[in-house]
């Protein structure tokens, strides 16, 4: 498949070069964008990485029209936060069908006739340079050094180590609006909607009815991929949490982890873990919520608990992009899972993120 996007990308840088263009005047269009495109990889930590951008944009621009592109497990996340007026999927396909899927959606793009487009993506999928490109977008905003014309005109320094994905995502926004903020901004921050956390408070509580001791999640991360982890690490995590705190243990996973969860909650009977009962992302969050620290693979779910305000403690692999370790500052620690790491480091990672003080965001 990269092969032939890879060759459909030369083809059309140099059939752009060859003919002649119209200038665009950035700051009559970059004044109201009255309607935007913004384009995602397809990767599930994305989410609580762009919503803070987005809702930002639609802060500083009240009556603009959003259009997300975005891969299949990103899609489902932004549509449940209503902050685009429409959601299309780019689908993964073979060889020359993923030409004809990228025109497909181009074309489709092009129907609401997008002033700006953003692609909110570091790592450089071919893809969807292909697909900014191809929908007519007078300006496409992105990351890039001047590397990327003609897909993008208008480009963002990358982000240098040290700099948090959603931070460098808030950049692109601030060089449309002129607004400068954190991800943890009040006005644009995460929060889990009460009535989800609510629920998810109740269901705990019928478990350990009025427990005042601390409660911590561990996700056990996919089945297999770059971000697997033994669950005999997890368990032996679990174990000492539970003894060094006289902790609560929580196993909490999204419905696609089903299997490695129940594995890992059969192999800590004399713990009693709580397994909770997550049936979709947003309810896996709802606990998460709920958490007084989550230890967890380099996963939505560690995403999502910086942007809420859980204190949890990264295990990351050691090609894991520098973009996404949160910034000094926020309640995290990473590390390095590969490696052997002793019970006095792991337990110094839990104090140093503050977790005995507990978790009031909600």
């Amino acid at each position: 498949m990269a092969g032939v996007v890879d060759l459909f990308l030369r083809y059309q840088r140099v059939r752009r070069s060859d003919s002649a263009s119209e200038p665009v005047a950035y700051h009559d269009i970059l004044s109201h964008p009255k309607r935007v495109v913004a384009c995602l990889p397809d990767d599930s930590r994305i989410p609580p990485m762009v919503l803070p951008a987005l809702r930002l944009l639609r802060e500083s621009h009240p009556d603009i029209r959003i259009l997300v592109v975005a891969g299949p497990s990103s899609a489902a996340s932004l549509r449940r936060e209503r902050i685009a007026d429409k959601t299309l999927i780019l689908q993964r396909k073979r060889g020359a069908k993923q030409v004809s899927e990228i025109r497909r959606l181009a074309r489709e793009i092009a129907l609401l006739d997008p002033r700006v487009l953003l692609l909110f993506d570091p790592s450089g999928d071919a893809r969807l340079k292909a697909l900014a490109l191809a929908c007519n977008a007078p300006v496409r905003v992105g990351f890039g050094s001047g590397e990327n014309y003609p897909f993008l005109n208008f480009q963002i320094a990358p982000p240098r180590e040290g700099t948090y994905l959603a931070d460098a995502l808030l950049g692109i926004i601030g060089s449309l609006t002129g607004r400068f903020v954190d991800f943890l901004d009040d006005s644009i921050r995460l929060r889990v909607p009460e009535p989800d956390a609510r629920k998810a408070e109740r269901l705990l509580h019928f478990w350990k009815p009025r427990s005042d001791k601390l409660l911590f999640a561990l996700q056990p991360g996919a089945e297999d991929g770059p971000r697997r982890i033994d669950l005999e690490k997890h368990a032996a995590v679990a174990r000492l949490l539970a003894k060094a705190y006289d902790s609560r243990i929580m196993i909490l996973a999204p419905p696609e982890e089903k299997a490695r969860a129940d594995e890992l909650s059969a192999m800590l009977t004399s713990l009693e873990p709580y397994r909770a009962p997550v049936e979709d992302f947003s309810q896996a969050v709802a606990f998460l919520s709920r958490a007084d620290l989550l230890v967890s693979p380099n996963t939505s779910l560690f995403h999502y608990a910086v942007a809420i305000g859980v204190p949890v403690v990264g295990l990351f692999g050691e090609k894991s992009e520098p973009w996404w370790n949160p910034p000094p500052g926020v309640r995290a620690a990473i590390l390095p899972i590969h490696r052997e790491i002793t019970e006095e480091r792991f337990l110094d990672a839990v104090d140093s993120v503050g977790c005995a003080g507990g978790n009031d965001e909600s």
